[in-house]
């Protein structure tokens, strides 16, 4: 069914002595289901109930969350238990060129089941068999285009949209709210579209709020300013303004000719524009229920259910799955609860009348902020603090103890070195600090017996702590990739047949535990044509780790890298990927994308490779 119209339901009439037919029992079914549907139609409406949050679990796999939804015909979608689906195995993949964004949808769908034996007089048929139940179950689509914002905004009948700048590549549009009371907030959307995706687009507005009789009607100067990398075909950037004395049923919002918009490196200025908005003074409740009563039952097609945008860089058939975006739509089905509440809040004056705040401890090498937040709903504000909580150096710091034997046949002046010791502090710069460990008979009693040296021994001379620490020479040498250190000792005085005990400490730095918490690992560059068998070094940054740790992996058979980053391209062509993993942290992983060809192909890829690049880049 492509499309939904209303008719008027028929159910069948059942008597005593009714002959039934399988068409009287499909009647049956028809009825009830068209009356389910239409009450979830056009008394919940279209949209995700509850659950079906979508993750990602690694650069090519998703997960979704069981969860209830109804889709644009009524129809109600259940998925039941947990989905976990390799993004190359969802229908529509095949059929989507190179992207860097596609949309993950979910639609209803009926599966037949239980095939059992048909019983009939006939005997040509008495050997069919057909199946004895449908089962109610979805599926999930992948799709290349998301909603238009703007047709989006325009049916709702809230917005009123104005185109402000077009070309061949962009177009920019403002979106403002017919939703006006007074002393509250104007909302208003600046949508970007963008047919290419490696635009870096500023955008200088000036605008001013009047009524119809030319009086500002704002608190503050709008003067709003904005610069974005497009990362996807429709960018919106959303801000409030304060507006206030709305005497009028005309009302507009000027653009003043300051207003300009960058592209790259061309600037372009936008026409001075008066934007009429549909806003009077009759309620806002009455327009609404006006524009419901008004609305076409008759829906041409299924809208589909958006539970994620996913952020990509597909090639071919290999693709690595970069972020993913939750239900971007807000397709949802709201409570009568809420929805109770909503209308009665409608008309009210924004006044606050509570105020919350809550405080999150962040790492003391983090920047403090504070955050608010308008509740309009429940007449509140919302206050968000972030506070960096005091250094703990109990976490910064290790220790432990190393002996060396002096044996009978010892020589004086004689090196020792220690065996590798692991320091527990992680792969990172330390400061070791190391010091003697004597044993002085007198002090026993004073409990002093076991005393740890460092320095100069000439200081502690003719005092009750006198000992002959100049015998003894202490040095370190840290290893930061390994997370290791050695303690070297040169011995050259004092007695044989004893043990020398070495007690060290490790020492991070604050700046240092700061790093792992902001690591990113970037591999450069992040895709390259390769011949056969031809080799190439990867080089690669880890911010917050000055030592550029990381492990290389590829694929068995999608050729070799060495622990350098140097990689072999494997004896057949192909697109295949390498992977740097931090040694600081596995959670962060960067991946480049190597396309092996036949060496007379080599030179008619490089145009493609370079656009792939900037979609790399403007994932970043």
């Amino acid at each position: 069914m492509d499309k939904f119209s209303l008719e008027q339901l028929i159910k069948s009439n059942y008597f005593y002595g009714k002959l039934l037919t399988v068409n009287d029992f499909e009647i049956e079914q028809e009825y009830i289901n068209s009356k389910i549907n239409l009450i979830n139609k056009y008394v919940f409406g279209e949209g995700i109930i509850k659950g079906l949050n979508v993750v990602m679990i690694d650069d090519q796999t998703l997960s979704i969350e069981p969860g209830i939804a109804i889709d644009s015909f009524g129809k109600t979608i259940v998925v039941s238990k947990p989905i976990t689906e390799k993004l190359s195995l969802i229908e529509g993949f095949e059929q989507i060129e190179n992207t860097t964004e596609m949309f993950l949808t979910l639609e209803y769908n009926e599966e037949l089941s239980e095939k059992i034996q048909v019983i009939t007089n006939n005997e040509e048929d008495f050997s069919k068999e057909n199946y004895n139940k449908k089962e109610e179950t979805y599926k999930l689509i992948l799709k290349s285009e998301g909603i238009n914002e703007i047709k989006r905004l325009e049916a709702t009948n809230d917005y009123t949209t104005q185109l402000l700048f077009k070309n061949n590549n962009v177009e920019l549009f403002l979106a403002i709210s017919n939703n006006l009371n007074r002393a509250t907030l104007m909302n208003a959307k600046l949508i970007t579209y963008a047919k290419d995706s490696n635009l870096e687009i500023n955008i200088d507005l000036n605008m001013n709020v009047c009524d119809g009789n030319g009086n500002f009607v704002q608190n503050e100067n709008n003067s709003y300013k904005y610069t974005s990398q497009i990362k996807n075909k429709w960018y919106v950037e959303e801000f409030n303004s304060s507006v206030f004395s709305i005497e009028t049923d005309d009302f507009f919002v000027k653009i003043d000719e300051n207003t300009t918009i960058k592209i790259n490196e061309n600037v372009y200025a936008i026409e001075n524009k008066d934007i009429k908005l549909d806003y009077n003074n009759v309620n806002y409740n009455e327009r609404v229920i006006s524009k419901h009563l008004s609305e076409s039952v008759t829906t041409n097609k299924i809208n589909p259910l958006y539970l994620a945008k996913l952020n990509i860089i597909k090639i071919d058939n290999t693709f690595i799955l970069k972020s993913v975006i939750s239900n971007p739509y807000k397709q949802m089905i709201y409570t009568n609860k809420l929805l109770k509440k909503l209308i009665e809040n409608a008309n009210n004056d924004s006044v606050i009348e509570k105020v919350f705040s809550e405080v999150e401890t962040i790492n003391e090498f983090e920047n403090p902020s504070v955050k608010s937040k308008l509740d309009s709903v429940n007449k509140a504000i919302n206050f968000k603090f972030k506070i960096p909580k005091f250094s703990n150096l109990t976490n910064n710091i290790t220790t432990g103890e190393i002996e060396f034997k002096i044996g009978e046949n010892f020589k004086f002046g004689r090196n020792f070195l220690s065996s590798e010791i692991d320091h527990k502090l992680g792969a990172l710069p330390v400061f070791i600090k190391l010091g003697i460990v004597m044993s002085n008979k007198k002090l026993i009693d004073n409990d002093y017996s076991d005393a740890i040296y460092y320095g100069s021994s000439e200081v502690f001379y003719k005092t009750e702590v006198e000992a002959d620490i100049n015998n003894y020479q202490l040095g370190s040498v840290t290893y930061p990739k390994k997370g290791t250190f050695k303690i070297g000792l040169r011995v050259n005085a004092g007695k044989k047949n004893q043990i020398i005990k070495v007690r060290w400490w490790a020492y991070k730095e604050n700046s240092e535990i700061a790093s792992k918490n902001m690591l990113k690992v970037k591999i450069i560059p992040d895709s390259v044509n390769l011949k056969i068998n031809e080799k190439f070094k990867f080089n690669v940054q880890v911010k917050g780790d000055p030592y550029n740790n990381v492990i290389w992996e590829v694929e068995e058979g999608h050729g070799i890298i060495d622990e350098f980053g140097k990689y072999t391209a494997p004896n057949k062509t192909g697109i295949y990927v390498v992977k740097a993993i931090s040694s600081i942290d596995n959670q962060f992983i960067s991946s480049a994308i190597i396309k092996v060809v036949e060496a007379s192909k080599l030179v008619k890829s490089k145009n493609k490779i370079e656009k792939i690049k900037l979609e790399l880049k403007s994932k970043k």
